[in-house]
């Protein structure tokens, strides 16, 4: 069996997208896949060794740069999928130009990840062909993965696809790296943002409480900090207006510095009105820190009981939340152990093994 994934989400240097391709992967024998890329300035493919790229456009930002990369790509991918060389094409995004090159002795197979264009569509100002092409491919491709039931009863109920054709499959955590990574302390009480901050992710709901938390308690020398790209200025006017601005650090971290971010936090907050699965939420749990996530989506499917929740618009009870463990010794350490023990049920090489069995099972 040989499986064929092209390049389509490796255009950007980070992302979960990409992340999960490359950790997938790196359990699967090397001669049972073909990647059909060939430029790219993506940080996780680097390991996946035997894959030789080439960065492009690396030190330049321009407006269509991620079309552009995705253009080049598909001279690298169209040939491959001509040459029929392979049993199964998964498309590593909701792209549709490789299906019509598809051999037809093969099978297709796409993740769909989220359907947060249809659930939240309030969030978004346009969305329009991504959501097209999303129905497009499901429609098209011979079986369905995703990665939460949530996400399978929003496949169902925006599409008219039978149930059968859709396989849950979770994502996993790295516990050998995380475990791995030198334990470095940081001395002064800080809760955690990690990843971007999109309308939908409800970052401000964090800002607001955080203020209002610390002027409640105006003798703690409390600080929030974000893990992601530098601030916007619209980002920086609500710190000041928020009173805040000395208060809110920005760390654009490597993978082990979020570790050692995760290991040191109070807590971390995950707000977001809607994600496909939240893996930032196992990434805390394995790597020992309390977390604080919004209750909707998929999160009291990923979480369970091993996290504190609130509603996703109530600032107070997100406050409360903070407060609880700013104070509850016993509860961090409470959390700390019942998410750890949480987390070791999402492993990278048990999720590869399934993305397998689907594949041996269309053939």
């Amino acid at each position: 069996m040989k499986i064929l994934y092209d390049h389509l989400c490796f255009w950007e240097k980070y992302g979960g997208v990409s992340k999960y391709f490359t950790e997938i992967l790196k359990n699967f024998p090397e001669e049972s896949y073909d990647l059909s890329l060939k430029f790219t300035n993506n940080e996780y493919v680097s390991e996946l060794s035997h894959i030789k790229v080439k960065q492009l456009f690396n030190k330049s930002q321009f407006r269509g740069k991620a079309r552009l990369i995705s253009e080049i790509g598909k001279l690298f991918t169209i040939p491959k999928l001509l040459e029929g060389n392979y049993d199964i094409y998964h498309p590593t995004h909701y792209d549709c130009y490789g299906l019509k090159f598809v051999s037809q002795r093969a099978k297709t197979v796409a993740t769909i990840h989220d359907m947060n264009y249809f659930a939240i569509p309030q969030f978004y100002n346009s969305g329009g062909n991504i959501k097209r092409n999303q129905i497009k491919m499901i429609n098209q491709v011979d079986h369905i993965i995703t990665i939460s039931n949530t996400s399978k009863d929003d496949i169902l109920k925006y599409t008219s696809i039978d149930s059968e054709n859709i396989s849950v499959i979770y994502h996993g955590v790295n516990h050998g790296y995380i475990n791995s990574v030198r334990r470095i302390d940081y001395n002064f009480p800080y809760f955690l943002f990690v990843g971007r901050r999109s309308e939908y992710k409800n970052f401000k709901i964090v800002v607001e409480a955080f203020s209002k938390l610390k002027r409640q308690n105006n003798s703690r020398d409390l600080y929030l900090v974000c893990a992601g790209s530098p601030f916007t200025s619209t980002e920086e006017e609500l710190f000041r207006h928020m009173n805040v601005s000395d208060s809110v650090k920005i760390v654009q971290a490597t993978d082990e510095q979020l570790v050692n971010l995760y290991r040191n936090a109070i807590a971390f907050i995950f707000p977001s009105f809607y994600e496909g699965f939240g893996l930032p939420i196992l990434e805390a749990m394995t790597s020992e820190c309390p977390t604080i996530i919004s209750n909707c989506s998929c999160f009291p499917e990923v979480a369970q009981d091993c996290s504190l929740y609130f509603e996703p618009t109530e600032k107070d009870q997100l406050i409360a939340q903070m407060e609880k463990l700013l104070d509850n010794e016993d509860l961090r350490k409470k959390l700390i152990r019942d998410g750890k023990s949480r987390a070791m049920d999402f492993d990278w090489k048990k999720c590869s093994e399934k993305h397998l069995k689907v594949y041996k099972s269309l053939l």
